[in-house]
Order: structure tokens, then C-alpha cells, then sequence
């Protein structure tokens, strides 16, 4: 049994050895495919035809034609395009044993091309051998529509439909409203494009509302303006408040535009244009204008739209840091600590002053700090000012407190009232300065800085030659009318109670005596010493010296004589120091003209000299002013000397304004402060400035 199993195996393997090797291996091909004909249909196309001449042992899975333009055919160029570097023309599938199509996209008429067939398996493609030809006119591409998301925007999609589009991006030139973008994801029938980042909408529609697209495809060109609704720009409205800077900004949404400006409108119809950026949510501007107010007006251009905006832009309201006190002197720089001053605008910044005579005038500013001078216009000012500032017509809340330490301001306005030259009248009697203008008696009250006309003296037949004169014994004024002796009547006295406004007239003097160098009153009694008699071809001076007692009513030639140097008027300048009366006069001392110091003995009713300075300063006939330790004396052309009391020399001292702004002689002395009549003006002068 073992034997015969074997023997039936083997003759089993025998037989399939026997089989397979009768067999037959057939061989793989490819296929192969050959151009048979290129024919212009007129304004058709290009119909290629092509034959397949082996189909090959591979599927078969498209097949179609691919041309281009060549320009070395004619030069032995035999490969010819492949897919990818030419128009292709492409089926599905595998062929008939012949298959043609007409060509209708990228041709244009009179240029040359190659054209090849092609059969493509899953692993490779196989062509034809080139065929050239010559394009005629064909159609080309041929616009169907656009397609888009309204309302459009920048960077948006917008898609092409159409016929006979090339499949080649190279033969694409497409621009909207000018500007190149760049087409991507062709179809058959269809392509897109970006909308491009920035647009011009100046021309030729004047509005965001229109958009021109063209299109070159493959040598066909087309132009197409289409009405679009381009998306609105959107704008914060009541958006943080901004602190004044190199630039400000406008916030929102959709706002880019190609516009370089943003306008600043201003009340009085003035526009200003500043310096702008556009973006998608900012707009960026120069600062470069004096607001009005806190919320600007202001116009932005967008895409060739003007949109006017009123409350876009919120501004910081600019502050002074509280607490401040500077004490200065006009014309030297004042720096105002604060926070979001306009340096970009430093006459958009103002300085608010609770005083009307002064003025300032900027020097410089920075966001924190404003600097400027204090100058004087001319009108009254005190020395305490209050200063503000103001921006975008916005006063800040806080204040600084000025003190001016200038020697002298102008505390009151001093107007209306003539000041006659060369006459005594002005004298200070308890809290109030009394002036006497001729026959008018003015009070000045300096503390509430008023001007009062007291009364009117009567008008005489003389008045024409007649000087005035005011004194005061501390108590009532003194008023004395010096006739000339044209009217061949002696001076009359009036002594009038300020407070009462009771008056007594005296009897006129018995002596025709003009113009005396010294008057003054003094425990009930009157005191006219020096002067001159008018003959009739010339003048005597007088030495003498008269008393008018109060009491009796009568006038008593003194003993003594006038000391003043006689050869010219030489006046006394009377004052009252420490309750007791001095006088400055030039006098010969030693055979010199020097200037002393004389005192009065109510006893003796005469003058005594108490020194004789080195100096021989011309003393005028207005009162000195003794003022705290101090005497103002009044000299001829040195009006800006004071001596300390008990020493020998003078000084200078500054007022700080120009001498031409006084009147010579109208000083007096108040509360501790020296004063002097300028023009329309009273001067105030501390000394602890000088």
C-alpha cells in the first residue's frame, strides 16, 4: 500500500509540471496617442482632433489636449507643453479611438502655438508630438457676473463667473478702481480674487459707492463699474477722554481710507486740517489746533465720504496742581505746575487773572508745566493774584496764588482830576488821601480803591492868577488860594474838617506875597515864610515870615528871616517824622550852597539846622514822605533816593517802572506804604521789595 500512494503522488506532480510550462506571458505596453488636425473655426476656436494608435495595457483614466503659446516651434522645439504649462482641454475617462474638441480659451488671434494630446493613467502621462498652428479671432473670455458679500469690505472675496477662462494664472490681469490684485482658485467657469487693502475712491464717481473692476485674461480686456454697497465706517461715540499729545485718535470700526486729513471745524467757520493716518479701527491725527471745547468738531474723509463727527473725540480737561504760591516780579518767568497742558498748541494755552492790568505772554510748555511772563498793560493790578488756566475753553478748578514782589503796582485807577505842576496838593488825613484839583477837593480811598469828589471851593474874579495850595496839620485841610498881586489881594486860607465837611474862611493876607517857599500848619497856627513880591518892572524875593493864628484871625509878621538860599527860589520840603515837623532846604553854609536838614520849634516858632550833608541834592517845594524809618525827600532829577533816619547818606532804590510814569511831587505816605500819582494811575511802593 505504501508503494502505490508514492507512485500516485508522483504522477500528479508530473502532470502540473507538464501543464504549466505550456503557458503563454503577454507582454505590457503603453498607450500612445498622435495629432491628427488643427482647424480654425472662425471666431469659434481651434478644433484639435487626435487618434489613439494604442490603448495600451495600463486604465486609461483622462485624455485631452494641452496648448500654448511657442515661439521656438519653428526652430526644432518637438517636445511641446505638458499639463500644468499650458491651456488644457481635459476629459474624463479613457478615449474613442478618436476624439476632438474646439478650443475657446486663452487664444489670441495672430500668435503662435503648440498643441499636443495626451492619454494619462494612474502612473504616468503619455503625448502626442507637437502640432503649431496660427490662432484666428476667437471670443475669448466672456463675463457672466460677479458675486460677493454685501456690504463689502476690504480684504473681501469676490468671485468671477464666466466662459472660456484660462486655466493659466499667468494670463490673468485683474485690478479693482486701479489697483492689481491677485486671482487665485480658477475654475472652468469661474476664479476669485482679494479685494486689496487700500482703495481709491476719488475718481471718477466721487463716492465709496461705485467700484470699476478690469480684467485682461489672455489678451481680452474688459471693464466693468458695478454700484456696491461698500460697509459704512462705524464710530466710538463718547470713547475715553485723551490727554493732549503729538497725535490723538478716532476710534471705531471699517474706517481705512486712503485720505491723508482729518478737519478741525472752529466756531467762527474756520477749518483747519491736520495730519491723519487712517486704519481699520483708528484714525491717527495731529493735535495741531486750539480746540474750542473738550469735544471737538471735526470731519474725516473715508473713502471719499466727508462724515462730521461731534463727539468722536473726548478731551482731558487740563489742571493745576493745588496748593501753589510763587512769588515773582514782573517779566521774570512764572512756571504753573499741572497735568495735559496743549504743548503741542502753546497759544492754545491761557492764563485766566483775577487782575485786568496785567497781560501774559507765553514762553514755553510741556504736558506738566507752563511758563510765562506777567507784564503790565497799563491799567490797576493788585500785588495777590489768582491765576487759572484755560484750554478748549475749559477753566481748571484748582488756582495758583501769584505774589508780585516788584518795589511798585498800581493799585487804583486815578482819572478825571487835574494835577497842576509846581503846587503842594496832596495830604493824608486818617484812613483816607485827600488832592485838591484847583477848586475841586477829591477823597481817595485806598483800601476800597474809590475816587470821591468832596466839594467845590466858590469861584472868585481872580481865579485865573491864582495858585493852590492843600496842607494839613493832621487833622483838617488846609487850603490856601496864592493871589497873584495883579489882583492887589493877599492869599486866603479855608480850613475845612474832612470829616464834616464844617468850613471857616480866613481873612486874606495883609502881604502881597506870591509864592511862598515854605507853608505849613502847626498847633493852631498857619506859617507862610519866603516867596516874592511883584513890583511893578521886577521882582523881590522875600525873607520874611508870617503867622496866621487860627484863633484871633489874624496875621503876624515873625521875627528872623527866611533861611533858603535867595539868589533863586530855594523852597523847603516840609514833613512830619515822629510827631515832629522837618524840612530839607539848600542853604550857604561856609560860603556853599549845601543841602540840611532843619527841624521846628513850636516854642521859638523857628527852623533849626539839625545836619548838613555832604550832598547839595536841589530841594523842591512838595512835601517829603516819611514812611516807617524811611524819608522820600523831594529833589529835582533824583526822585528815586530815601534816607534811613539817624544816618548820613542817601540811596538809590528801584521802583521797578520807568520814572516817566510819575508826576513830580504828588507822593504821600499811607498804612506804611509809600505812594506817588502817576498818569490816570496810583502807585503803591513796598519798600521790604526794594
Amino acid at each position: 500500500m505504501k508503494s502505490l500512494r508514492i507512485s500516485l503522488i508522483s504522477a500528479m506532480a508530473f502532470i502540473l509540471v507538464a501543464s504549466c510550462s505550456e503557458e503563454q506571458v503577454v507582454p505590457r505596453t503603453n498607450p500612445q496617442v498622435k495629432m491628427s488636425a488643427v482647424e480654425n473655426e472662425a471666431s469659434l476656436g481651434v478644433k484639435f482632433s487626435a487618434s489613439v494608435q494604442d490603448f495600451g495595457s495600463d486604465q486609461i483614466i483622462e485624455h485631452g489636449f494641452i496648448y500654448a503659446q511657442t515661439t521656438n516651434f519653428e526652430y526644432g522645439e518637438t517636445e511641446g507643453p505638458k499639463i500644468g504649462g499650458g491651456e488644457q482641454i481635459a476629459f474624463s475617462g479613457a478615449p474613442s479611438e478618436s476624439f476632438s474638441e474646439i478650443a475657446k480659451a486663452g487664444l489670441q488671434g495672430g500668435k503662435r502655438y503648440a498643441v499636443r494630446a495626451y492619454l494619462k493613467t494612474a502612473e504616468y502621462t503619455v503625448y502626442s508630438s507637437p502640432l503649431s498652428f496660427t490662432s484666428q479671432t476667437t471670443s475669448g473670455f466672456q463675463f457672466e457676473r460677479l458675486q460677493y458679500a454685501e456690504p463689502l469690505y476690504f480684504g473681501d472675496t469676490v468671485t468671477v463667473f464666466g466662459k472660456n477662462l484660462s486655466n493659466q494664472i499667468s494670463n490673468y490681469a485683474v485690478s479693482v478702481n486701479g489697483q492689481a490684485v491677485t486671482v487665485f482658485d480658477l475654475q472652468k467657469e469661474s476664479f476669485r480674487f482679494l479685494l486689496p487693502s487700500m482703495l481709491s475712491f476719488n475718481a471718477p464717481y466721487q463716492s465709496s459707492s461705485y467700484l470699476e473692476f478690469s480684467f485682461d485674461i489672455a489678451g481680452k480686456s474688459l471693464g466693468i463699474i458695478e454700484e456696491v454697497k461698500f460697509r459704512e465706517p462705524e464710530f466710538s461715540i463718547n470713547p475715553v477722554p485723551q490727554n493732549y499729545g503729538p497725535r490723538l485718535e478716532i476710534k471705531g470700526k471699517y474706517m481705512r481710507s486712503d485720505a491723508s486729513y482729518v478737519i478741525a471745524r472752529l466756531a467762527n467757520g474756520e477749518e483747519r486740517t491736520l495730519d491723519a493716518v487712517y486704519t481699520d479701527s483708528v484714525i491717527f491725527f495731529q493735535s495741531k489746533v486750539a480746540f474750542e471745547s473738550l469735544n471737538p468738531k471735526l470731519s474725516v474723509v473715508v473713502r471719499g465720504k466727508t462724515y462730521d463727527l461731534e463727539n468722536a473725540v473726548r478731551l482731558n480737561p487740563t489742571e493745576l496742581e493745588p496748593d501753589q504760591s510763587i512769588r515773582v516780579k514782573l517779566g521774570n518767568t512764572i512756571s504753573l505746575k499741572g497735568v495735559n497742558f496743549n504743548s503741542e498748541i502753546p497759544e492754545a494755552n491761557e492764563i485766566i487773572l483775577d487782575e485786568g492790568g496785567l497781560y501774559f505772554q507765553p514762553i514755553s510748555v510741556t504736558n506738566d508745566t507752563y511758563s510765562f511772563q506777567l507784564n503790565y498793560k497799563e491799567h490797576p493790578y493788585g500785588r495777590q493774584i489768582r491765576v487759572r488756566s484755560k484750554v478748549a475753553g475749559k477753566v481748571s478748578n484748582n488756582s495758583a496764588e501769584v505774589f508780585l514782589t516788584d518795589p511798585g503796582i498800581p493799585i487804583m485807577s486815578y482819572s478825571g482830576v487835574q494835577l497842576t505842576y509846581g503846587e503842594s496838593s496832596i495830604v493824608t488825613v486818617g484812613d483816607f488821601v485827600y488832592q485838591r484839583d484847583g477848586r475841586r477837593v477829591f477823597r481817595i480811598d485806598l483800601k476800597n480803591r474809590k475816587v470821591t469828589q468832596l466839594f467845590t471851593l466858590p469861584v472868585t474874579g481872580y481865579d485865573k492868577f491864582v495858585y493852590y495850595y492843600l496842607l494839613t496839620d493832621g487833622q483838617k485841610l488846609y487850603l490856601y488860594d496864592d493871589y497873584y498881586s495883579y489882583g492887589n489881594e493877599g492869599g486866603v486860607l479855608t480850613v475845612i474838617d474832612p470829616n464834616t465837611g464844617d468850613k471857616q474862611v480866613f481873612p486874606s493876607m495883609p502881604f502881597l506875597i506870591e509864592q511862598p517857599e515854605a507853608m505849613y500848619a502847626q498847633d493852631g497856627a498857619f506859617y507862610i515864610e519866603g516867596g516874592f513880591v511883584r513890583g511893578e518892572f521886577d521882582i523881590t524875593y522875600s525873607k520874611n515870615r508870617y503867622k496866621l493864628d487860627l484863633s484871633t484871625q489874624e496875621w503876624v509878621q515873625l521875627p528872623g528871616e527866611f533861611k533858603g538860599y535867595r539868589e533863586v527860589s530855594k523852597p523847603y520840603s516840609i514833613f512830619d517824622f515822629q510827631g515832629k515837623k522837618y524840612a530839607f532846604s539848600n542853604e550857604i553854609v561856609s560860603n556853599q550852597e549845601r543841602l540840611v536838614l532843619k527841624s521846628f520849634n513850636p516854642s521859638t516858632e523857628s527852623w533849626i539846622t539839625e545836619k548838613t550833608y555832604l550832598e547839595n541834592y536841589q530841594v523842591l517845594r512838595f512835601p517829603s514822605v516819611a514812611v516807617g524809618d524811611y524819608v522820600f525827600p523831594q529833589f529835582s532829577q533824583n526822585h528815586d533816593l530815601r534816607i534811613r533816619w539817624g544816618t548820613d547818606s542817601f540811596e538809590k532804590w528801584d521802583r521797578g517802572v520807568g520814572q516817566f510814569n510819575f508826576l513830580e511831587g504828588f507822593t504821600f505816605g499811607f498804612n506804611g506804604m509809600f505812594y506817588q500819582i502817576g498818569i490816570q494811575l496810583i502807585w503803591e511802593f513796598d519798600q521790604s521789595y526794594f
